[in-house]
């Protein structure tokens, strides 16, 4: 048990003794084949196969060494994890700079009870603790006491999330559900609409479409099934690997509203559980694709400080973290009232030039503001809606394209911390956008100095 005290100094702990075979867990299909192939061989050939056994003594062995020589333990504030024989590894994590802390689950690692715990730091590096395996409670107890410690070290924790969870629970309905133990409100996406979501934004129709096209083709051409089977297979198969991805990282997502910020779990074979600080958050977003207005449906993601790694969990390798998959836009918009609470509406439309430029989505940009936060609006294939906290802001900066300046158009891009995440405020008038850069500089400065944004002045009309 660890001490909330970040001062605190823990002596040297192991990993779950069956963490070499969890680690294993994605090879250990194809190294059995093998391995009963070549015995199976070498029994019909009258072989020995004792080579086959060593190479499983082999195994087992470097298992068992890599979980000798790996531990980790807390001192002062900083995880401190090492590893290795031949070429030590020893990594230090201060728990002031963690982004987010996971818990993540291989199929195998939930068959065991265990599980791993991730640490996300506020780095470029894609840097990421990791303690593989504990057990499953051990992991959820270790996070807790974790984050404790983060915020205790912290001069501005998040604003509690009691505030946050009381405008979930003034949002009813067939998305929110009671937590049993706690009985506060739970956000939770639902199968069939993350499926039908799935299907329909993104590379869902693409996938779609050549589904079909596949099987016509197949159906008219019989003569030529062949070819086709051998060329169209392949395309299709990735199509279905980057939606499965994307389906098995958003299934069953749910989000609870803590004192910590917001706990997610999701995952179909491999769950992951989070919990990210309301103050690491950079940037929020409302998204609606097309074929989703129909039906009232939107995505709320949040950015958060970091750099994409590639992983089987699409949820895993992300920096923007979804907080609603797919779900109604009253659900959506009570979780953005939850993340940045008094967000500004974006109420001050384009220039009619604009329509030159843009002339399918021009009715859709706009921006807002208010003391706290700026809202940028575009898109019409993708209607995205994005608002950004004034204390997050890293830089400012504007872009004019030749079409632009001679419509006397600016886009002005405010980036915050992490892979190009950045609000767009796209074709405001060149006038209003050099008033921005003027003034967004000192309320930027003036928003991060104080807690409350006073004296910030809001965005200039339109001339």
């Amino acid at each position: 048990m660890i001490d909330a005290d970040p001062h605190a100094t823990t002596p040297w702990q192991r990993l779950h003794p069956l963490s070499p075979v969890v680690r294993a867990g994605r090879h250990l299909i194809s190294i059995g084949l093998i391995i009963l192939a070549g015995l199976v061989g070498s029994r019909h050939a009258h072989g020995d196969p004792r080579w086959e056994l060593i190479a499983i003594g082999i195994a087992i062995v470097a298992g068992v060494v890599t979980w000798l020589v790996t531990r980790w333990r807390l001192v002062d504030g900083v995880l401190h994890i090492e590893s290795g024989l031949l070429s030590r590894n020893s990594s230090r994590y201060p728990l002031n700079r963690v982004q987010a802390i996971d818990i993540a689950q291989s199929g195998l690692a939930r068959i065991l009870g265990l599980a791993e715990l991730r640490l996300r730091m506020a780095s470029g590096g894609g840097d990421t603790g990791r303690l593989a395996c504990l057990t499953l409670e051990h992991a959820t107890r270790l996070r807790n006491e974790l984050l404790a410690i983060a915020r205790a070290e912290r001069e501005e924790p998040g604003e509690s999330g009691r505030v946050a969870g009381s405008a979930l629970a003034a949002a009813p309905g067939a998305d929110i559900v009671e937590d049993p133990g706690t009985g506060e409100p739970l956000v939770v996406t639902h199968p069939v609409r993350l499926i039908l979501g799935t299907l329909t934004a993104g590379i869902g129709p693409v996938a779609v479409i050549a589904c079909v096209a596949f099987a016509i083709g197949l159906a008219m051409f019989p003569a030529a099934a062949k070819g086709i089977a051998a060329g169209g297979i392949w395309p299709i198969i990735g199509l279905a690997g980057a939606l499965w991805k994307r389906f098995n990282g958003d299934y069953r997502l749910t989000i609870h509203a803590t004192d910590a910020g917001f706990q997610l779990r999701s995952g179909l074979v491999q769950t992951t559980s989070e919990t990210i600080s309301r103050d690491r958050i950079q940037l929020v977003r409302l998204c609606q694709p097309l074929l989703w207005r129909r039906f009232g449906w939107c995505r709320v993601e949040v950015e958060v400080a970091g750099t994409k790694v590639k992983k089987e969990n699409r949820a895993e390798g992300q920096v923007s973290r979804p907080l609603l998959a797919v779900g109604r836009l009253e659900i959506g918009k009570a979780i953005i009232a939850n993340v940045a609470p008094g967000a500004p509406e974006c109420s001050l439309k384009a220039p009619r030039r604009a329509i030159w430029k843009a002339p399918l989505s021009m009715r859709f940009l706009a921006i807002g503001s208010n003391q706290r936060y700026v809202a940028a609006r575009l898109g019409r294939l993708r209607a995205t809606t994005t608002w950004v906290p004034l204390a997050k802001v890293q830089s400012i900066r504007a872009t004019e394209g030749p079409v632009q300046r001679r419509l006397g158009l600016t886009t002005v891009h405010l980036d915050v911390a992490g892979a190009g995440a950045c609000a767009t405020l796209q074709d405001r008038d060149t006038g209003e956008a050099l008033e921005l850069l003027t003034r967004l500089p000192a309320q930027c400065a003036a928003c991060r100095n104080s807690r409350t944004g006073a004296e910030v002045v809001n965005l200039p009309d339109r001339a």
